[in-house]
């Protein structure tokens, strides 16, 4: 029988999670739907091999970065939510770290925008945007830093309202600079650029705000923190690589017109895996802050609302995939249709996944969480090698589902054996679990 003080933690647990409900579930249908209008636009004007070469100009800074971070953003959420270290050290300290990392990841930058392997079509092209992109590494590690702050004080808000800038940026500066200069593929990745920027410096100006005075460097800091950041760093790495691997791969294999269908394909399963945000997003730093046994009630749920979501969006989209891929995207991007199909059942994996991990990294076992990624990204990988000559894109979306369900059944043993719940009780929807989704939504 549970003690009112453990009543009393639950209840309040899905209270802190419901205040920001309303605010997540209203930002999730804005960025669903700005995140549709924006890969529509863009990929109607630049087409199948524009939305390739789109989609490496922006993977190769996006892999720096997380090959770069070193874990330390995942410090930030641990020390911070466990109240250890005061803001404005965090602060200093990841700003003087983006700069020279950063700069390092320019170096590898350089190397890699000149390396033709990893691109069988449109290497002139796409090393023609190297030299901006490359300068810009340093700014996206500081962004990529003080999103994982503004997360770790549950600034929920500005999150929200940074998420949609996100999609609404792109889509601004891309008209614009087509309308002008009437080149596709140079206004998409310009406008990328640009919206990445804007970005940083609106998450800078917040997070000067909190702080209120100036910011401190501290070495035992950096020590602290990347110690128990390299420990997370290695999975996050890895989870990554897991669901962007496949990218170089069919740029590899296929060239960029195959890596083009292939993006739409998974840029519309990833909207599906979006559709909890609203629980996501507030349930992690809330889990973070836990003790480990007052999470035996409260992650089950979560996990069980997520499922129920996606479920229905992962059915909705199968029925009427290539209808919406026709309307949406034109007839040209309706090979995109099969592999979605190879992709829906891989996001209900994907999308129970962070809540699985955060429990692991809550534990303090983040080592254990790189060896779950590890293990599935060289499932993808070998499964990409043996597939993608058989199957194309379609085998690099069936690849990337038998990935994601290998680490999350991982990860679920793992939990189920560390909170003494069991599979039915985590995974098995429930009339209140429905319910329960409209009234969380609502309050």
């Amino acid at each position: 029988m549970k003690s009112k003080h453990e009543n009393g933690q639950k209840n309040g647990d899905f209270d802190e999670l419901a205040r920001f409900g309303i605010s997540v579930f209203l930002t999730t249908i804005a960025r669903f739907v700005l995140r549709i209008a924006k890969n529509v636009i863009i990929s109607r004007v630049i087409g199948p091999s524009g939305r390739g070469i789109l989609g490496l100009v922006t993977l190769v800074p996006d892999t720096l970065i997380n090959l770069g971070h070193l874990g330390l953003g995942q410090a930030d959420l641990f020390y911070l939510g466990k109240r250890k270290y005061p803001l404005e050290k965090v602060v200093g300290t990841n700003m003087v770290m983006a700069f020279l990392v950063g700069i390092a990841l320019a170096g590898i930058g350089f190397i890699v925008f000149n390396t033709p392997y990893f691109y069988k079509q449109d290497f002139n092209l796409i090393n023609s945007f190297s030299v901006i992109i490359i300068a810009l590494i340093p700014v996206l590690l500081f962004s990529h830093y003080m999103e994982f702050i503004l997360f770790a004080i549950k600034d929920i808000h500005f999150i929200n309202i940074s998420d949609i800038l996100r999609s609404l940026l792109p889509i601004i500066f891309f008209v614009v600079i087509y309308l002008v200069f009437h080149e596709g593929i140079k206004a998409a990745v310009y406008s990328w650029i640009l919206s990445s920027a804007i970005i940083c410096m609106l998450f800078s100006v917040r997070l000067f705000r909190y702080v209120g005075r100036r910011p401190k460097f501290s070495l035992p800091y950096v020590k602290r923190g990347t110690l128990f950041g390299l420990k997370a760093y290695l999975g996050d790495l890895l989870n990554f690589l897991l669901l962007r691997i496949d990218y170089f791969f069919v740029s590899a294999f296929l060239g960029t017109r195959e890596l083009g269908y292939y993006i739409i394909s998974v840029s519309i399963a990833e909207l599906i895996q979006s559709m909890p945000d609203a629980i996501v997003i507030p349930a992690i730093p809330i889990i973070l802050g836990r003790k480990n046994e007052d999470s035996q009630g409260f992650t089950p749920t979560v996990i069980r609302c997520i499922v129920a979501i996606v479920v229905v969006g992962c059915i909705l989209v199968g029925v009427f995939g290539k209808i919406i891929i026709s309307v949406l995207f034109g007839h040209k991007f309706l090979p995109a249709y099969l592999p979605l199909l190879f992709l829906l059942p891989g996001m209900i994996a994907r999308s129970i996944y962070p809540i699985l991990k955060t429990e692991i990294i809550g534990e303090n076992r983040p080592i254990v969480v790189s060896i779950l990624s590890g293990t599935a990204l060289v499932c993808n990988i070998l499964l990409n090698y043996y597939l993608l000559p058989k199957m194309g894109v379609t085998g690099a979306a069936l690849s990337s589902s038998i990935a994601y369900w290998l680490a999350t059944i991982l990860a679920l043993r793992i939990y189920i054996k560390s909170s003494a719940n069991s599979v039915r009780e985590v995974m098995l929807v429930r009339k209140k679990d429905i319910t329960g989704i409209y009234r969380y939504l609502i309050s």
